[in-house]
């Protein structure tokens, strides 16, 4: 439930708890199957059900048989601030002083999840982690998966309220998730080439901003107030938001900036603005943003030793996360 940096809470609600008292009629059934990292002493968590230290031999069999058994199977896996963070004593398949040398799931948790997918049963995979996790596997082969991060003292409660349906996961990823096999440039190299949603060319597991509701959105009606804008102007940005669904939801609709025909190498876009609406079914509605070059568009001139906005055609980009755009409309900024 908690990262690095936190108190100790007095009554921490952990997810296996959260799920108990949001379906109290059910039979919950918790088997410690695999360890988070094979090797790692696990210490006791606040809040965590079951003890620590080390794994009995038949814990898998015991997981499984339970699976086997069950009507539906939530996996709660991922990572802890135990293994990682700054600068740790955490030398563990993966892990480097606290940082990650593999983005995978661990070797350990993957085997366990693969088996328990193999029992037929439908398998629904909860990840708490405090960075990006390469799930590769699971989103070809799970129905669903949550990734809640570091959720906070109540967190149980909230991971329940979302897989059962009583809130909408309005959360978006503020990192980009990258396939297991993609080749990243190494961790010393700080040219931002390949990297992030601004650089990286290939295709991402899970785009920056990504993020799914139990609603269903349209949009439409993308119009800009005008064509040209001087570098020390503003323009208006408008569209309609409306909500399909039979269910109330909740949207993020992100603004990016794209240079289209500008002479300066820039990122391949940029996230602007980003607001959040909370719709019911039918509910329309109209949003708007303002552009403004001189701050949105601005880059550091080395020569001039100031920032400095280059004349050229720019692109508005909106959607729901930098990969997933759904509406275009090109600007001209003039001298």
């Amino acid at each position: 439930l908690l990262g690095n940096y936190n108190g100790t809470p007095a009554a921490p609600v952990s997810i296996l708890q959260g799920i108990r008292e949001a379906v109290p009629q059910a039979e919950v059934v918790y088997e410690r199957g695999a360890e988070l990292v094979e090797g790692l002493e696990e210490r006791p968590i606040p809040g965590a059900p079951g003890p620590a230290g080390p794994l009995p031999p038949a814990s898998a069999e015991a997981a499984l048989a339970a699976a086997r058994r069950a009507d539906v199977v939530i996996f709660v896996g991922g990572l802890t601030s135990q293994i990682e963070g700054e600068e740790m004593r955490v030398e563990l398949p993966g892990f480097a002083g606290g940082d990650r040398t593999d983005l995978r799931l661990p070797a350990s948790q993957q085997r366990l999840l693969e088996a328990l997918h193999a029992t037929g049963r439908p398998v629904v995979l909860v990840l708490t982690a405090g960075s990006a996790l390469a799930v590769d596997w699971a989103q070809q082969n799970l129905p669903a998966i949550l990734f809640a991060w570091y959720p906070g003292q109540r967190g149980g409660s909230a991971v329940a309220d979302v897989l059962f349906g009583d809130a909408d996961p309005g959360g978006r990823l503020p990192v980009t998730f990258y396939r297991a096999e993609e080749k990243l440039p190494a961790f010393d190299d700080y040219r931002m080439e390949g990297r992030t949603y601004r650089y990286f060319h290939g295709s991402p597991l899970y785009p920056f901003g990504h993020g799914l509701s139990y609603a269903r959105f349209e949009w439409s009606d993308l119009v800009l107030d005008r064509g040209r804008v001087a570098r020390d102007g503003s323009l208006e940005v408008r569209l309609k938001l409306r909500n399909v669904g039979q269910r109330a939801g909740e949207e993020v609709v992100q603004l990016y900036l794209a240079p289209a025909g500008a002479p300066r190498m820039r990122a391949i876009r940029e996230l602007r603005g980003f607001q959040k609406f909370a719709l019911g079914p039918g509910e329309e509605r109209e949003v708007s943003f303002s552009i403004r070059p001189a701050t949105d568009l601005r880059y550091y001139d080395e020569r001039a030793k100031s920032y400095a906005v280059a004349p050229g055609t720019y692109e508005v980009q909106v959607g729901v996360s930098s990969a997933d755009l759904k509406l275009r409309r090109r600007f001209e900024v003039t001298d």
